[in-house]
């Protein structure tokens, strides 16, 4: 009887041992299952929770949050950066040739028309066709929108670039988009999907549109597009310089203008001066004469006498019966002397 109690005494004892480390490792378990559902936030994200196929609205915070294991679902949105979406549905299709050349900075060959089922491309305006690649710089703005949006963000962000695209390139003529309207047709591009995306109020801002391959003209005709824009560049420079000349020659011109209107001012001034000189100078012999008639006539027609006779010797006016009449006298000896004076000075210098 001894041994079986004491065999009863030793299974209890292991039983009891074998459901206490059962306990432990049950507890451990629970610890752990209930560990797992603990989950962190980084500082540029926003979490929510979905339980049981519900969107929980409250947004988790960065942080250590705490979720029920199996039953919760965490759902992440990247808030703190911005993501690129890219589409190449409007580019080329380029093999390892083709990259290769490109690479080396050459160009893509292509022959006879543009195959749509292997090329993508934009139509402009004027029935042009351009390649691009296009990316899109999004942010989210308002996380539990975009969630509720969207199943698949990216690829209905880049859906509704492309779709903006085309009607942005639809717009405008091919310069327009070659040219230097480049910069219009990206801002244009980023207004019409930022207004499709608030249309959806979706929660999300566009910050930019990038060129991933710059907007060229198909490779078949490149050679045609470059040669138009060379003669447009080259219009460019012509118009610029014409337009100097024509500001340096306008500015000659009202130099020109302005010296000669200086000189014509200067010289009527001085017109003007001696008229109101002379003007002075017969009023006050007007007045003269008014006073005197007779001794002005007299005076006045001495003084013109010595003005015309100024090398004659002697003069004499005489008034014979109301005429006047003028007598000339020379000294003839005064004259031979100056002749003989003359003779002398001629035969001394033979």
């Amino acid at each position: 009887m001894s041994e079986r109690s004491d065999a009863a005494s030793a299974l209890e004892d292991a039983v009891g041992l074998a459901f206490g480390v059962l306990k432990v490792v049950m507890a451990l378990l629970v610890v752990a299952f209930l560990g797992s559902g603990l989950f962190t936030v980084a500082p540029h994200e926003v979490a929510f929770v979905v339980r049981l196929g519900q969107l929980d609205p409250e947004p988790r915070e960065p942080g250590a949050h705490l979720a029920w294991p199996v039953v919760d679902d965490v759902v992440r949105v990247d808030v703190g950066r911005s993501a690129r979406h890219v589409t190449d549905a409007f580019d080329l299709q380029r093999g390892p040739r083709d990259l290769a050349t490109e690479a080396q900075g050459g160009r893509v060959v292509r022959r006879g028309g543009v195959n749509p089922a292997r090329e993508g491309y934009l139509v402009t305006g004027d029935a042009n066709l351009v390649h691009a690649t296009l990316a899109a710089r999004v942010v989210v703005t308002g996380p539990l929108r975009s969630l509720l949006t969207f199943e698949d963000g990216a690829a209905a962000v880049r859906a509704l670039l492309e779709q903006a695209a085309v009607h942005a390139a639809a717009g405008r003529p091919v310069d327009g988009l070659l040219g230097a309207g480049k910069g219009d047709f990206v801002d244009d591009l980023r207004r019409r999907l930022q207004d499709a995306l608030d249309g959806l109020e979706a929660g999300l801002t566009v910050q930019g549109i990038d060129l991933e391959r710059d907007v060229t003209p198909p490779p078949q005709v490149r050679d045609q597009f470059d040669a138009v824009h060379a003669a447009a560049q080259d219009r460019d420079r012509l118009r610029s310089e014409a337009l100097a000349a024509a500001a340096r020659i306008r500015g000659e011109a009202i130099a020109a203008e302005a010296r000669v209107r200086s000189e014509a001012r200067t010289r009527a001034e001085g017109l003007k001066g001696d008229a109101l000189a002379d003007a002075a100078v017969f009023e006050a012999q007007l007045l003269e004469r008014r006073r005197d008639p007779v001794g002005y006539e007299n005076r006045r027609l001495a003084t013109l006498l010595a003005e015309a006779l100024g090398g004659v010797e002697e003069t004499f006016l005489v008034r014979d019966g109301g005429k006047l009449r003028v007598r000339i006298e020379r000294d003839v000896r005064a004259r031979r002397r100056e002749l003989e004076e003359r003779t002398r000075q001629q035969e001394g210098l033979r």
